[in-house]
């Protein structure tokens, strides 16, 4: 089966900025185009919290997590954090990265004009009741997956800013490979959905330590 390469962030704006700034609006139009232009691009957009407008949530999916990391080997992802790094916070509040097969993220409505997306925080041990429940209630999502250490650009970059933001993401990635692999799902539904994911929140309540998650309406699209 072929996995799909998903990534989805959720970011603040800094101080002293706001997303509805022309600006900071083109900003990420500009970050979303940069991904559209690349191999194998699926779905990308900013989408805005229904609760809280300033943490909105990025989404991307790509065919492959080889045509994710063309990305890095093209020099594109350092000059994307370069603009941004200007109007948000970074670290995001939170980074899901996840594998999924085609067939399923076919069943995905990423254009849904309101996505709800819900990462659950599943307890030691009980993966595979929840892998259980999860299917037996027809939730769509995927596991949290390490991206591992990105690929250095085939040509380095001359500007400081650039090479900072590729030694410091290594630095990152080879702490994260340290820890333990978060016990993470992530679900995608959409408002016609809201009672299935209710039921099953029900389902799983014992299986799950904390989920976290809103639903989020379009706002700026690849």
């Amino acid at each position: 089966m072929t996995s799909n390469f998903l990534e989805l962030f959720i970011i603040e704006p800094k101080e002293g900025t706001t997303f509805q700034s022309p600006e900071v609006k083109q900003d990420l139009q500009w970050t979303l185009d940069q991904c559209v232009s690349g191999i194998g691009g699926i779905s990308f957009s900013f989408r805005q919290s229904t609760t809280h407008p300033n943490r909105p949530l990025f989404f991307s999916c790509w065919d492959s997590k080889a045509s994710y990391d063309d990305l890095d080997i093209r020099g594109v992802t350092p000059k994307m954090l370069k603009k941004l790094v200007s109007s948000i916070s970074l670290p995001p509040l939170a980074v899901y990265s996840l594998l999924m097969e085609n067939e399923e993220r076919r069943k995905v409505e990423f254009d849904a004009e309101i996505l709800g997306v819900t990462a659950w925080h599943v307890r030691e041990g009980c993966r595979e009741d929840f892998q259980t429940q999860a299917e037996k209630k027809g939730m769509i999502g995927a596991w949290y997956v390490p991206k591992g250490v990105p690929p250095r650009p085939r040509v380095m970059p001359s500007d400081d800013m650039e090479l900072k933001i590729i030694e410091e993401g290594e630095i990152r990635a080879k702490a994260r490979i340290e820890m333990p692999t978060p016990n993470i799902w992530i679900s995608f539904s959409t408002d016609v959905m809201e009672s299935k994911v209710e039921d099953f929140r029900d389902a799983v309540k014992g299986y799950v330590e904390r989920a976290e998650g809103g639903r989020y309406e379009k706002y700026l699209s690849g």
